[in-house]
């Protein structure tokens, strides 16, 4: 009881109690206005904490220093609670750190920790000059908590959403731990151990281990990181700079894509944005040309220096020195930017004028000496389509900062997104122009095509031809000899498209020149192969199925160079017969023979030519058209018009199909002797 009111007297007589008390109820009074201010605000609860830890730690350490009673335990416990409330202070700032609120702003400009330390000031002049080491140590703790916020402040802002440095808290707090257990050793006064005794070492050095040596670290970690309040203040200043220009640049170089008709346009647009936000001596775009195989020079911005040695002559004028530039080509591999296309990394090079590096030569030294360097690829879909470059920042260092580097990623996007924009431009304009030449094309080989069908007392013709692809290699044709004899012929060349239409166009005129009365269709037939042969490539032989009929005398003479067999439907017998011979295709080899059949047909049979567009057809299962089912057709419609027989071929052809694309020219022709 004694030592309760010995520090009862203490506290009432103590001149320095009552003016703790009053900065602390000061503080919280100003700390009531800053809550008002800011009621919302979660980071101000955690701010009174603090405050009220803090109070609460240096009244009671005061007392418990200076008043010394008895009943209290060793001064090493007293100083794990310190420690603890410590601890827990900083932590709580942490929480304020972390979070976007004002009382970040508040506590880190030190008003807080300015009063503490002011608290501790008191403390020392309320030692009345006794200098006891506990009460200087109080000093020396206030002092680092007040520097430990401190930096916890500025690095905070390292990690915060608003300023995306790459320091974290959590490691720095792990090498707080792990280095205090060290640190003890270099911490520890000769001074102190003279004057503690052996006994009570292990209360102090644990006071050290704790507290002090911890601090120990914070100016260690301090020094390293170099960060001081004004230069990360510009720090945060040009990023923000950094920003409105990325925007900016990337808003120009976009309504220059939209607007240009040349891809050069935009390149030039994004060299000499490079050179302006990177403040570059020269910049560079080198593209790569995929029938070359090397990276050519697109787009430059002022004098780069060439990509390798260059002789004394050129080096007489600049024209020659850009001109030699502009000439340089390289594959992936070779040159420094040729190394940057094959590992598909930037390269960034600083100080070359201190220390040389390997892939860089000094192409035109004394003109333009390298003395930084960054080189970054141009890809598009994990694909390097370029390399981009700037050399020598027009600063007083001559070196590219990181923020350079980021622009010039950023840039390099840029001009793959161009140079995207641009093809799949051409691609739609060349697209658009052969959609266009197609259907001319189209519009022309359907002119070549019989317009008009025979529909006479004694015959009938009709049919119809789809190309796959606009225009194609099927043709049919027919050719009245005399009101008798009639000349029919079906094609089919390999392919289809453009390529095989040509060779439809060159079949059409050779067999108009050689199909005369006068001529068997064994004869027209080697005609047409002959005059092929030699004129095409083999992989465009065509197939060739070629009759006359006389209508008078009811004979059939027919010839076929490796085409489908005409399907001829007997009317009288009802069933169907396939009339074939031998032969190759036309065009592939000269001087190749034929061979030449007869038949008999009466009034009301059906004659059907094809290609095996129709009959092979397919639906979405793979399944055939097949000859079977025209013969249903042929025979369920045998009474029908011819036109509505072909139509519904057609008609049965694109049921089947059922929405499956068509793969190659679908021609069908059908005659009907009457």
């Amino acid at each position: 009881m004694p030592e309760i009111f010995e520090i009862k007297f203490f506290l009432l007589h103590y001149k320095t109690t009552p003016i703790i008390i009053t900065l602390a109820l000061l503080f919280i009074a100003s700390f009531a206005w800053f809550e008002h201010k800011k009621s919302s605000d979660r980071g101000v609860f955690l701010l009174f904490l603090i405050i009220l830890l803090q109070i609460i730690k240096q009244t009671l350490l005061f007392v418990i220093f200076t008043a010394r009673p008895a009943v209290f335990l060793p001064p090493v416990y007293y100083c794990i609670f310190d420690s603890a409330l410590s601890i827990i202070t900083i932590y709580l700032a942490m929480q304020i750190f972390n979070q976007k609120t004002e009382a970040k702003i508040f506590i880190i400009a030190a008003p807080v920790l300015f009063i503490l330390l002011l608290t501790a000031f008191i403390l020392l002049i309320g030692s009345r000059g006794t200098g006891s080491f506990e009460l200087g140590f109080r000093l020396f703790d206030m002092v680092m908590l007040f520097w430990a916020a401190g930096i916890i402040g500025r690095m905070t802002l390292f990690t915060d959403p608003d300023y995306p440095f790459h320091v974290m808290h959590k490691v720095f707090f792990i090498y707080f731990l792990l280095i205090s257990a060290f640190s003890v050793m270099f911490f520890f006064p000769e001074s102190i151990k003279e004057t503690i005794a052996i006994g009570a070492w292990f209360e102090y050095i644990s006071l050290y281990l704790m507290s002090g040596a911890g601090y120990f670290l914070l100016i260690f970690t301090d020094k390293i990181t170099g960060i001081n309040e004004i230069e990360l203040e510009d720090r945060i200043d040009n990023m923000q700079h950094e920003k409105d220009i990325t925007v900016n640049l990337l808003h120009k170089i976009g309504n220059a894509i939209v607007d240009a008709t040349d891809k050069s346009q935009v390149l030039e647009l994004i060299v000499n944005s490079a050179v302006e936000t990177t403040d570059a001596r020269a910049a560079i775009i080198w593209l790569y040309n995929e029938e070359k195989k090397l990276f050519e020079c697109a787009s430059m911005n002022g004098t780069f220096p060439p990509l390798t040695n260059v002789k004394s002559y050129i080096l007489e004028r600049i024209e020659r020195i850009v001109n030699k530039t502009r000439s340089d080509t390289f594959s992936a591999g070779e040159t420094y930017a040729g190394k940057v296309a094959a590992g598909k990394t930037p390269m960034i090079v600083r100080d070359l004028n201190v220390k040389a590096h390997p892939d860089i030569p000094q192409s035109i030294p004394g003109i333009i000496d390298i003395v930084s360097l960054i080189c970054v690829p141009v890809m598009l879909n994990e694909i390097v389509i370029g390399v981009m470059a700037v050399v020598n920042k027009q600063n007083f260092s001559g070196n590219f900062s990181e923020s350079d580097a980021s622009m010039m990623r950023t840039l390099a996007d840029q001009c793959a997104i161009t140079i995207n924009h641009f093809r799949l431009f051409k691609e739609s304009m060349d697209k658009k122009m052969s959609e266009k030449e197609v259907l001319i094309a189209g519009q022309i080989q359907k002119g070549l095509l019989p317009s008009e069908f025979i529909n006479s007392d004694k015959f009938e013709i009709y049919g119809f031809s789809y190309p796959a692809k606009g225009v194609g290699g099927d043709y049919f044709d027919f050719v009245e000899f005399d009101k008798d004899v009639i000349g029919v012929i079906m094609s089919d060349v390999a392919g289809k498209g453009v390529p095989a239409s040509l060779v439809m166009v060159m079949i059409r005129s050779i067999f108009r020149t050689f199909a005369t009365g006068s001529r068997s269709p064994r004869e027209v037939v080697e005609k047409v192969n002959n005059s092929m042969t030699g004129d095409v490539s083999e992989d465009r032989y065509a197939t060739f199925f070629y009759y006359m009929i006389n209508i008078k005398k009811k004979t059939l003479l027919y010839t076929n160079g490796a085409h489908g067999p005409l399907l001829l439907f007997h009317k009288k017998a009802q069933e169907f017969e396939l009339l074939d011979t031998q032969g190759m295709p036309v065009g592939i080899m000269k001087n190749s023979e034929y061979e030449e059949k007869s038949a008999k047909v009466d009034s009301g049979d059906i004659l059907v030519l094809y290609t095996d567009g129709v009959t092979e057809a397919m639906n979405p299962k793979r399944d055939q058209f097949s000859i079977e089912r025209v013969k249903e057709i042929i025979l369920a419609n045998q009474d029908a018009p011819l036109q509505q027989m072909v139509d519904q071929v057609y008609e049965k052809m694109t049921v089947f199909k059922d929405g499956a694309p068509q793969h190659d020219d679908e021609t069908l022709l059908i005659s009907r002797i009457k």
